[in-house]
């Protein structure tokens, strides 16, 4: 697994498929959590910078980004009705890699 700056960590699976997750760090920074909305759709391709999910928290609300590239094959939407059971262990989002497609 590998740590990024921003939070997320990424971890590519044995398909090649890449895995996102906001670190144990990130979700602390956040604080309590409230709400959690996705901003992208499955099946599409995202850049670095694109929407991923809108949090809501007591401490502030704040939009989430994609740290990498890709088309998207997997979205947790489940946070959008259940944000407590995000964790950093929560795989967030699956994309394809845009090198391999």
């Amino acid at each position: 697994m590998r740590y990024e700056q921003d939070g997320y960590w990424i971890d590519r699976d044995l398909n090649g498929n890449i895995n996102l997750g906001l670190t144990k760090q990130k979700l602390c920074e956040l604080g309590e959590l409230i709400m959690c909305i996705p901003q992208a759709q499955t099946n599409r391709n995202v850049k670095v910078g694109d929407r991923l999910f809108s949090i809501e928290t007591h401490k502030c609300l704040k939009t989430l980004r994609f740290p990498v590239s890709g088309k998207l094959i997997y979205l947790q939407k489940e946070l959008e009705d259940n944000v407590t059971t995000l964790t950093e262990n929560t795989i967030v989002a699956t994309l394809k890699d845009s090198n391999e497609m």
